[in-house]
């Protein structure tokens, strides 16, 4: 079993914050929108037996649904909404994380991150300068959370990487290269391999 995990909601965000919501309301506007790309996907993948499911079937059914057909697609947004921590502006445990905690606790076989660019860089590849930016092939959560540019991960994810249980690496790849995706849950180095803190068994 392997999660994959996709999140766009800076749109959102902006008018949000344009309206002065505190980060208690943020959290569950982009757990919605988090959802209707989720129902959408589910849509896209219908012919190939693909369903949406809510977070409580997840927790307790989702043995059932993945014996009948070959995934699922669910919002991985963490349910944190108005309890949401209050130190900054914006949630800081948006899908990245969410996605970790249910693929770690449910001891999947590995999280692949889809972004829309190759995986993690020593500098932001479309910012200023980003023609000198280097694919970082192979990292750790430890090494990450000390890098100051910009990143295409949630950073509160890597407070969790820390106390990781089950995953042991994580991948970022890039969804919008045909044939990366596929690579990579067929378990090929396609993107940035994270390590994590568990330990082998």
């Amino acid at each position: 079993m392997n999660f994959l995990t996709n999140n766009h909601y800076q749109h959102l965000y902006s008018v949000a914050l344009d309206l002065g919501l505190p980060v208690g309301s943020l959290a569950p506007l982009a757990a919605s929108e988090a959802g209707q790309n989720g129902h959408i996907l589910a849509t896209l993948l219908a012919p190939e037996g693909v369903s949406y499911v809510e977070k409580p079937t997840v927790a307790n059914q989702l043995a059932i649904h993945l014996a009948a057909t070959r995934a699922v697609v669910a919002s991985a947004f963490p349910p944190y909404h108005n309890h949401e921590f209050p130190g900054a502006r914006l949630p800081p445990h948006r899908c990245d994380v969410g996605a970790f905690l249910l693929a770690d606790a449910l001891g999947a076989a590995g999280l692949t991150i889809v972004e829309d660019v190759d995986g993690v860089f020593s500098a932001d590849p479309n910012g200023p300068g980003g023609d000198k930016a280097e694919l970082i092939a192979e990292t750790s959560y430890a090494d990450l959370a000390k890098h100051d540019g910009t990143l295409p991960l949630d950073r509160a994810l890597f407070d969790v990487m820390a106390n990781a249980r089950h995953i042991e690496r994580v991948q970022v790849v890039n969804g919008l290269k045909s044939g990366k995706l596929t690579a990579a849950l067929r378990g090929q180095h396609v993107g940035t391999v994270i390590k994590t803190g568990a330990q082998p068994a």
